[in-house]
Order: structure tokens, then C-alpha cells, then sequence
């Protein structure tokens, strides 16, 4: 599993439950849930901001395009399995160095059964950094990888996955806390990836990501997210 489809269900898991729940209401209409957030990831001593969009419905949507209001640049959502979200996860090249500025974002979705309907969201300037990351590496004699970071004050979730040399997502911790600020991974805890587990001798580096929800939140209202990469160490158990 590659890191950018990672990032994705990453954020989808925090959905996940919400969206789930809702499916068992009955709805009259189709509805839509429209999300523009920022991430923040660090080159060398630069941040950079990128934009992401997200559209979630009850029913399945055929094609959902965004645009800022007050701008005619369209910008088309691309669609997962189902059909029931789209999104626009953007390239590397499309982050910029300054920060995205507060504005209305409307979402024009289209279902399959022809019916149309546009719903917005609110993207405001506040983001948050990446954390720091403080210590990476394997502690020998307890058998396992410590990693602790340093996060910030609009932080309210974290998310941590280790990546081997061939960039596969091999460990996810899922959903921490904000007031978690380390975690041990053992070869016996959970969230590696199936035969996954170290033998000795393998290469991690770990990304922690650090989510900050708009001041009133949904399980669908994601303000920012921020990045944070380490170097690789070797799960080393021999002499």
C-alpha cells in the first residue's frame, strides 16, 4: 500500500463511523457533504500548503467538480470504488509556498439518477505545521521502534505509519489521541500490515500526521492537516 492511498484512507477513517451511521437514515433526496482542507508538508526549511477537496454522499454521484466563489478555475474530483466519494488529492507540484486564504468553496455534484445539487464549505486561513519529529529509532534491547514528536496547539488528532525502502505502508497506528506525543510499536502490536511484521534487518521511516478540525466539526468538517517525515532506521537485532 503506497503512501499517497494511504493519506486517503487516512483521512476517510475519520469519516468512516459518521458516514456509516447516516446510511441507515432514510433520505427523501440525495445530499452531499462537501470538505476543503489544507495540508502543510516540510521541504528541507520550507512549508508548503496544498489544497484538498472531498465530496461524500448517501447516494451514488456520477461526477462532482469544485470551484472557489468569485473564481471560474474548475477543478474536477476524481472517484473511489462505489461512487460515493470524490476527491482531488493534489500533486506535489501544486503546493505553494504561501498559505491559501479564507474563501467559499462550492461543489457542484451531479447523481446518477440526473439530479443536481451544489453544496459548499468554508475554508478558513488557520493551519496547522508538522509536528517534530523528536525521536526515531529501534530500541534493541526492548525489541521495538520509538517514536516521539512535538505537536502544536491547534492539533487534535494523530495518525502514524512506518514505510519500508520500497515506500509500502507496512505499519498504521490508526487515530491517536492530541495528547499523545510517542508511541511504541512492537512486532506484536497492532497494525501492521499482514506478514508484514519485522524478521530483523528491515528499513522504516515513519510519517505522523496531525489533523485539526474547523471550530464546529463534523465528522466531515477537516480544517488542516499536517505532515511530518523521518529519516530510515533498521529494525536492528543482531550483534
Amino acid at each position: 500500500m503506497k503512501i499517497k492511498t494511504v493519506l486517503k484512507l487516512a483521512i476517510f477513517a475519520l469519516v468512516l463511523l459518521f458516514f456509516n451511521s447516516c446510511l441507515d437514515d432514510v433520505e427523501t433526496t440525495p445530499t452531499a457533504y462537501g470538505d476543503v482542507l489544507v495540508k502543510t508538508i516540510q521541504q528541507n526549511d520550507t512549508v508548503l500548503y496544498g489544497v484538498y477537496y472531498y465530496t461524500y454522499s448517501y447516494d451514488k454521484m456520477d461526477n462532482v467538480a469544485v470551484k472557489r466563489d468569485g473564481d471560474n478555475t474548475v477543478i474536477t474530483l476524481d472517484s473511489i470504488a462505489g461512487r460515493y466519494t470524490f476527491f482531488h488529492v493534489p500533486e506535489l507540484s501544486e503546493y505553494k509556498k504561501v498559505k491559501p486564504v479564507r474563501g467559499k468553496y462550492i461543489f457542484d455534484v451531479n447523481y446518477n439518477n440526473g439530479e443536481n445539487q451544489e453544496v459548499y464549505d468554508v475554508l478558513d486561513s488557520t493551519c496547522i505545521l508538522p509536528v517534530t519529529i523528536k525521536t526515531f529509532n529501534f530500541d534493541k534491547e526492548g525489541n521495538k521502534i520509538v517514536v516521539e514528536w512535538k505537536g502544536n496547539l491547534l492539533d487534535d488528532q494523530y495518525y502514524l505509519v512506518l514505510v519500508n525502502e520500497n515506500n509500502d505502508v507496512v505499519f498504521k497506528s490508526g487515530t491517536l489521541n492530541v495528547m499523545q506525543n510517542y508511541l511504541w510499536i512492537y512486532p506484536t502490536t497492532s497494525g501492521w500490515e499482514k506478514n508484514k511484521e519485522p524478521q530483523g534487518g528491515e528499513k522504516y521511516k515513519t510519517i505522523v500526521t496531525a489533523y485539526q478540525y474547523e471550530a464546529v466539526a463534523t465528522a466531515f468538517d477537516l480544517q488542516s492537516v499536517s505532515e511530518a517525515e523521518s529519516g530510515y532506521i533498521e529494525w536492528n537485532i543482531n550483534d
